[in-house]
This record gives structure tokens, sequence and C-alpha cells, in this order.
């Protein structure tokens, strides 16, 4: 039998003397001598003293009469197969309005002033402990702002304890200005983990978060943060990139003390250059991260995992087929990206649907849900393939145009860079251990 080099398997130079093969249906990594690579690629036989045995079995190399669109169709049934979770993530909206007016805020032109019913918190929470999920569920309250009125708060959280006990993860995202004690005694009471958005620590780098005066709300918002890490409350910060604070951002993370969850936060609309040196930046602020047991997640760390423990991240966002969004309005769709005011993807309401209704069922979900880097042709031959997750829908489907397979070129540049460099990173500390 002749073995050649899997032509899905992407090549990176290590150096002058090694290269790096990577194969995303495997998430293996090799380290090869680069004299080797022009023998693989016109084929060798199976007897060959030339052959790592490792090479055939983790499918670096493979037989020459492979018919690789039924090896990918096979390989992408087995993965996908392993990402099924069915709904575990909902979104509930408390408030359609803000205390802030973020500059970068991609939701708020869809604000309408409405607060949810309580009627409707407890029908959303008893539907949505009927939809199936291989994971623990997880409930966000989000806004708008979800904490301008205490008692619809403390009152949401009564009703996701009666109704899911501890069988579920609470998270309350928000802008941090109205956090008090009395929140904070709330959150320990129930478990609660914040997420809060906060982009370093000066009023200049937080020059877009404003309120509707236009005044920079930065000190009301570290005030905030600091509260939440006096009282040891779970905190997750999400940082944003922008133009304002992207070069400032080693000086925020390296004033960070305690063990928490960080994520980079980016935009829809605000056009970024991710240059080599910004990625350099970026690996130099998750090292300093990482030495401080942080770990960021939005970019990184999820990838990391992926490779290490052989996972397959084929899916950016719950947004694919397993979340449930719920408006203020009473209105439930698959994505809070989404125009809240033409309802686009909002097409179910808490007023005339059952308890019993099953949303994996439902044409919308079960659309979103076969979206996948496999189901997006020019990811097919992509370093990315199987770890950045297929992008944003919402970047990619603008006005009328709503065709969810459409590449996130965005995304897709920053993605297939970071990528190449994480592959490079462990390769480099492999090749370190058997030196």
């Amino acid at each position: 039998m002749i073995y050649i080099l899997n032509p899905f398997v992407k090549l990176i130079k290590l150096d002058d003397k090694y290269t790096v093969l990577y194969n995303p249906f495997s998430q293996e990594i090799y380290i090869l001598l680069t004299k080797l690579l022009k023998i693989y690629k016109k084929g060798v036989l199976s007897s060959s003293i030339d052959i790592d045995v490792d090479l055939i079995e983790l499918d670096f190399l493979v037989d020459q009469n492979t018919n690789f669109l039924d090896y990918f169709y096979k390989k992408s049934k087995i993965i996908l197969s392993q990402k099924d979770y069915g709904i575990h993530v909902m979104y509930l909206l408390l408030h359609s309005k803000c205390n802030l007016n973020c500059k970068y805020c991609f939701v708020k032109d869809y604000f309408d002033n409405i607060s949810i019913k309580k009627e409707h918190i407890i029908k959303a929470l008893k539907l949505y402990k009927n939809q199936k999920s291989k994971l623990k569920k997880k409930i966000i309250l989000y806004g708008g702002e979800p904490l301008l009125d205490y008692n619809l708060v403390k009152f949401t959280l009564e009703k996701i304890y009666s109704i899911f006990k501890k069988n579920a993860n609470i998270i309350i995202v928000t802008n941090g200005v109205k956090l008090d004690l009395k929140y904070v005694n709330l959150f320990k009471k129930y478990n609660v983990s914040v997420g809060i958005s906060i982009d370093g620590f000066s009023s200049k780098t937080n020059s877009n978060r404003v309120n509707h005066n236009n005044k920079n709300m930065y000190l009301e918002i570290k005030k905030g943060f600091d509260l939440l890490i006096s009282k040891k409350i779970p905190v997750s910060v999400s940082y944003t990139l922008t133009k304002d604070n992207i070069r400032d951002i080693k000086h925020f993370v390296k004033n960070l003390d305690t063990k928490m969850s960080f994520s980079f936060n980016l935009l829809h609309k605000q056009k970024m250059v991710f240059d080599d040196k910004f990625i350099d930046d970026l690996f130099d602020v998750i090292n300093i991260l990482t030495k401080k047991n942080i770990l960021e997640d939005r970019i990184y760390y999820r990838r990391f995992l992926a490779i290490v423990f052989k996972r397959f991240y084929v899916k950016d966002c719950a947004g694919m087929g397993n979340q449930l969004v719920v408006l203020p309005s009473g209105k439930i769709g698959i994505c809070h990206g989404y125009d809240w005011k033409h309802k686009t993807y909002f097409e179910k309401n808490l007023n005339d649907i059952s308890l019993k209704y099953d949303f994996t069922k439902d044409y919308i979900w079960d659309t979103w849900n076969k979206r996948s880097t496999f189901n997006i042709l020019n990811c097919w031959n992509c370093i990315g393939l199987t770890l950045c997750g297929g992008g944003c829908i919402v970047n990619k489907t603008k006005g009328k145009d709503l065709n969810i397979y459409q590449l996130d070129l965005d995304n897709c540049k920053l993605y297939k860079k970071i990528i190449r460099k994480l592959i490079l990173k462990i390769a480099k500390e492999n090749l370190k251990k058997k030196i």
C-alpha cells in the first residue's frame, strides 16, 4: 500500500529543521523533519523505513486511493454527533432599556423601554426547564441592564430557585453601575455569578462607556467591580476590544490580582486590524493572565482545551440552535444580537406557546443547529475547521440577507492567526520535552 500526506493536514514551519503537522480531524500535532515532507507528498510504501507508524495511526498519512470527499463526510458525521447538546442556555432579558448609552452597544437601537412581566418570567422558566439538554442548564439575566429593578431581580432569582433548585447555573450580565450591598447579598444567597463589562482601569480606556448625558461612567463601574471582588462574588470580566483601548490591555491585566474568568469581547460593527503585532500582544496578555490563574475564554482557552483534550469546536456560540432568548415583550428568539424591533428570528411568543413546546424540533432552531464549519464550504480546507467555531451569524446576516451559511470574514481572519500561533506554541513546548 502507498501512503500519502493527508490533504486535510496543515503544515506550519517550526524552524529550519522541523515542520509542524496538524490534523483537524484528530486534533493531533506531530513534529516532522522537514526533509521527509517531499517523500510523504509523493507517496511512500507502507514497508518503507521512513514511515513512523504514528503518522498512519493518527491519519497524517493515508492510503493514496482514499476517497477524500467520503473521508470528510464520515469524519464530520462522527464529530457532529458528539455536539448535539440540546437547549442548555437561556437569555432572559428583564428590561429592553439601559441606564448607559455605550457608543459601541450593538443592541441599543432595538430598545423599546419595556420591562418583563412576572407571569412571563414564570412561564419562560417552566418552558426552558422542559427543554431537552445533555448539559447542566445555564440562565443568563440580561438586558438592556438587568439590575434596574431590585424587586424584579429578587423575584426572578426566587422563581429560578423554586423551579430549578440547584440544577441551573445563574449568571447576571451587568454594566456594574447599579451594584450595591443589597444586590451582592442577593447574589450570595442564590449563588449567582456576575459578568461585568469593564474596559481597563482608566476613564480613557472606558471612553465608550457613557450614560445618556454622555458622562464617562468608569468610576461608577469600577466601584461596582471592586465591590464584587471584595465580597468574593464569582466574576467574569468582559473587555471590549476597540481602537481606543487595544494598547492598554497589558496594563489592565497586570493589575488583576484575583481568580476570575476573563474574556475579550469582539465588536460586531467596528473594523479592527488583526495584524501580527496585535496577535503577539494578545498572546503576551494571555500569558500574563495564565500566570495569574485567570483564563481568557472567548478567544484562547476554549481552543487550547480543544487541542489538549481532543475536543472539537465547530460552533462558537449556543445560538447555533442551543439557546432560547426571551425578550421583555414575551417574544422568544434564538439570538439577542438580532433586530428586536423587526423581530428577526423572534417568531414565537410566551403568550401563545405551550410549556411542552420542543424547540429542538422547531424549524429555526433545527436549521441553526445544523450550521457548523462542516456546512460552510469555505471552511473545509481551513486550519480552523474544528477549532474556530464558524464565527458569528449576526456579523454576516444584515437586512434582508439572512443566509446563515455565509463566512464571517472578520472572525475568520483573527482565528486563523490565533489558531496557527496556538498550534506552534504547543508544538514548541512538545519539542522541548523531547530534547
